[in-house]
């Protein structure tokens, strides 16, 4: 039997590889849902147990759950990497910088790694911390960390004050609403170690780049600038200020003063405005009503009239000037434009929920009680508007040629104006004609095109 194509495809891609690489790839271990392994040639050569496949008796067996990925596959070496190249420059350059060479060793291997030397001196950062640490205590007294619910757990032993027997041991809470909690703790101490060391690197960075460069860095803070807050407020209005300063103006002459509406977010109702109902509260006798939420939007708010907006005016002009140049008048929404332009159809009244026949609801039926016993459901594939050609006979209201037209739409597709093909031909016309008849002739092929 001769072999799959994909095998043929793989094999030729494992001799591709193979002479690519220069590595002969040896397979070690073949499992295939079994444990077993073929160690040699003639192993695979044996002939398969007539009772069970070639690939063993596996169906008594449990199948091997693979790992889920390769290992023991072969790497190839592509040289060093591009980053430790570049590592080794950057160090080049700083040794030239600083006219030092860095000599480091390997201390070799030592131990076993897990044997670790727990006598080593502690690190320089845990030494300075613990140094600050002692310091700041000598001062302050001991640093006692607050209870914390992620690393401390306060015990019964350690609370110190007594139970209110009448309230409970967080407060008379039952006559208080509740607060919400921060999330955060405020008001903790913050011990102080000292300078940061980061920062003292930096200034040890700092100097050892003063003295490559051979110049001593002085910044200066600029002086303070005039007290930005103090506004020149005797500048004249902006002219948009001053046009909606008189519109208002004018406006009030006509409809009287425009007062805002009461707004939470800019006018608040002073204590003196407004006295408390001495049945209700301030805020009103909401104890027997709905809450009602808030629409998060005004209503009914005065819009002042500011007169035709200047796009409109523009429109208006642009519209005239058209109306001149055409001898015709645009009429939109007049009688005899609704007159002109109405559609008969919309007269009938059609009955859009029609009563299905007899003959439709048995179909139904018969249909949705075969989908259940098929257990299939019968999705009907149709297809309209399109190019299917069936050998079926023409619709008997309608001919082969398409069904007669109404004298109403006749009538508006004679309106249709059809202008005629400018001449001569544009020249974009004439040079796709020309290139299309040196293609013919080239090809021995007259191009015509579908529909013409």
């Amino acid at each position: 039997m001769p072999l799959d194509e994909d095998v043929i495809s793989t094999m030729k891609n494992l001799g591709d590889s193979e002479k690519a690489l220069e590595h002969k790839w040896v397979i070690q271990d073949v499992q295939l849902d079994s444990d077993i392994k073929l160690d040699n040639k003639a192993d695979s050569e044996e002939k398969s147990d007539p009772i069970c496949s070639s690939a063993g008796c596996t169906q008594y067996k449990h199948k091997v759950k693979g790992l889920g990925y390769k290992i023991d596959y072969f790497v190839p070496h592509f040289g060093e990497d591009h980053a430790i190249t570049q590592s080794k420059e950057s160090e080049k350059t700083a040794e030239a910088l600083v006219g030092h060479k860095w000599n480091w060793k390997d201390d070799g291997p030592g131990d076993d790694p897990v044997l670790y030397n727990f006598h080593k001196p502690a690190d320089p950062d845990i030494v300075d911390s613990l140094a600050n640490l002692k310091s700041q205590e000598g001062i302050h007294g001991k640093w006692n960390l607050p209870p914390d619910d992620y690393f401390q757990v306060q015990t019964g032993e350690k609370v110190d004050a007594e139970s209110d027997p009448i309230c409970s041991s967080a407060g008379c809470t039952q006559y208080k609403h509740k607060t919400k909690g921060l999330g955060y703790k405020i008001n903790y101490g913050v011990p102080d170690f000292g300078r940061d060391h980061d920062i003292n690197h930096n200034f040890d960075s700092l100097d050892t780049a003063e003295k490559i460069v051979g110049h001593k860095w002085v910044w200066t803070k600029d002086p303070p600038a005039d007290d930005p807050v103090e506004y020149d407020v005797n500048k004249p209005l902006d002219t948009d200020i001053v046009h909606s300063l008189g519109n208002l103006k004018a406006q009030e002459g006509i409809h009287g003063q425009w007062k805002l509406h009461p707004d939470d977010y800019f006018q608040v109702q002073t204590d003196e405005q407004s006295e408390s109902d001495p049945i209700c509260s301030s805020a009103g006798c909401t104890q027997y009503k709905h809450k009602k939420k808030p629409l998060g939007y005004k209503i009914n708010y005065p819009v002042p009239n500011f007169g035709v907006d200047t796009d409109i005016l523009d429109n208006h002009h642009s519209l005239s000037i058209a109306e001149a140049m055409k001898s015709h008048e645009l009429q939109l929404g007049t009688e005899a434009s609704k007159a002109k332009w109405h559609n008969p159809a919309k007269d009938v009244d059609y009955n859009f929920a029609p009563k299905l026949d007899g003959d439709i609801i048995t179909t139904n039926k018969n249909l949705a009680d075969t989908e259940v016993n098929l257990g299939h459901h019968w999705a009907l594939a149709v297809q309209l508007d399109s190019d299917v050609k069936t050998n079926g006979k023409s619709d008997p209201i309608c001919s082969s040629a398409g069904c007669p037209k109404s004298e109403y739409t006749e009538a508006e597709e004679a309106k249709i104006v059809q202008y005629p093909a400018p001449e001569p031909l544009d020249s974009d016309i004439l040079h796709t004609h020309a290139h299309e008849a040196a293609a013919s002739s080239k090809l021995g092929h007259k191009w015509v095109p579908e529909g013409y």
